[in-house]
C-alpha cells in the first residue's frame, strides 16, 4: 500500500542530511539551513593531518547536532508539517546528552 503512514519514523542522520537538501523542510526550520552551511564550509584540509580529521569530524557532529535540536524543539503546525512531509504520525530523535549518555525523544 503506496502512501501509508508510518506509525513511528525514527530520525537517523541520513534522514536529516535528506531535509538539510531539501527546500520544505529548511524553509520551515532554518536552523537545517545554517547546519548544511557549516557542513559545506569544512575545509578539505591536509591528507594525513590526524588533527585537521579530528576538528573536521567534530565541526560536523556539531553540525548534526545542531540540526537533531532544531527538529526535536519543534513544536506547533511545524511539527505538523515536519510530520506530514515525513508521512509519519510520531518521530523519534536519538542523540547524546551532555553526558554522553544517548537519549531517545519521541515527538
Amino acid at each position: 500500500m503506496a502512501g501509508a503512514q508510518v506509525h513511528l519514523l525514527t530520525i537517523e542522520d541520513g534522514t536529516i542530511r535528506s531535509m538539510m537538501s531539501d527546500p520544505r523542510f529548511t524553509d520551515l526550520l532554518p536552523q537545517l539551513a545554517m547546519a548544511k552551511t557549516q557542513i559545506e564550509s569544512i575545509k578539505p584540509g591536509k591528507p594525513n593531518c590526524k588533527k585537521c580529521k579530528k576538528e573536521k569530524a567534530q565541526v560536523a557532529a556539531d553540525a548534526m547536532n545542531s540540526a537533531r535540536e532544531a527538529v526535536r524543539s519543534v513544536r506547533g503546525a511545524k511539527l505538523a508539517s515536519i510530520k506530514r512531509l515525513l508521512n509519519a504520525e510520531q518521530l523519534r530523535i536519538i542523540s547524546r546528552n551532555s553526558r554522553g549518555k544517548r537519549v531517545k525523544w519521541t515527538i
